[in-house]
């Protein structure tokens, strides 16, 4: 999927990790962040890739993805991340 969407990726307003992807704006422009929902569905259309709605979600200010929680400027490991890494290393 890199290769499909690497203008995209190379835009720097869209993430894919195997099968999951994240189309994000840095600013609350709804307008820009339709544009680019746009372009990038017909650019999957085009390539003949589906997008399940069900595991779709729209507009969201912050995210949970790939075990990461997500804010227009800031991320952080996500709680659950964190307790994974603490029972593997209790002595830290």
């Amino acid at each position: 999927m890199n290769h499909v969407l690497r203008e995209h990726i190379a835009a720097d307003h869209f993430v894919v990790y195997c099968i999951h992807a994240l189309i994000f704006s840095t600013t609350d422009d709804l307008a820009e962040h339709l544009l680019k929902l746009n372009v990038v569905l017909q650019t999957l259309c085009q390539h003949e890739f589906l997008v399940k709605g069900l595991k779709t979600e729209l507009f969201w200010k912050e995210v949970e993805f790939l075990c990461f929680h997500l804010l227009q400027d800031e991320w952080a490991p996500t709680e659950s991340k964190v307790a994974v890494i603490v029972e593997w290393f209790p002595e830290m």
